[in-house]
């Protein structure tokens, strides 16, 4: 499969998806996690990590290993998006709580890559995105997040006859260079 797209600033307009024999520049390398549970904060103001139970692209240079660790078959630069949702789970009208979301690469904290979501009702949900740089095989990164009130929880909604579900967590990740 081929696509006629370029790239920015760039002079490729053949890019290959499938089928590389180059594994240290392909493009198209790609993997979707995410979690279809609640998950619970031990405390507030822990650390928790995230977790996730359904890899929906599991396969394309970019794998789950264990139920936590994001990791890459080659080096390079991938962009990142990823989306958690949360809600307090006792108080139904609860404001002015909020919650960090950051990511290590390779068990290492990578500085500014915390993001604070701030509940203004009792539900609110977090968008973390940016570019990580792997320099080996085999690099991994994973998520966590620090709720300020013990009673937040990384919220799954099952899907419903009109509306699909909601994951409590969901990462993409995309080689881009």
């Amino acid at each position: 499969m081929r696509s006629s797209l370029k790239l920015p600033g760039t002079t490729q307009t053949d890019i290959r998806f499938n089928d590389q024999t180059d594994q240290t520049t392909a493009l198209g390398f790609c993997g979707s996690f995410e979690n279809r549970a609640d998950s619970e904060p031990s405390t507030k103001n822990t650390v928790n990590k995230v977790t996730f139970d359904n890899p929906i692209v599991n396969d394309k240079g970019i794998t789950l290993v264990g139920d936590s660790k994001i990791t890459f078959t080659t080096p390079g630069s991938y962009f990142m998006t990823s989306q958690f949702n949360f809600r307090n789970a006792t108080t139904p009208t609860a404001i002015g709580f909020y919650s960090n979301v950051f990511y290590n690469l390779n068990s290492t904290q990578v500085l500014a890559s915390s993001t604070m979501n701030a509940y203004p009702d009792n539900q609110t949900y977090g968008v973390l995105q940016d570019i990580v740089t792997v320099d080996s095989s085999g690099s991994f990164i994973e998520f966590y997040w620090q709720p300020s009130e013990g009673a937040t929880i990384l919220d799954y909604t099952p899907p419903s006859t009109d509306v699909p579900q909601k994951p409590s967590a969901k990462v993409s990740v995309y080689k881009i260079a």
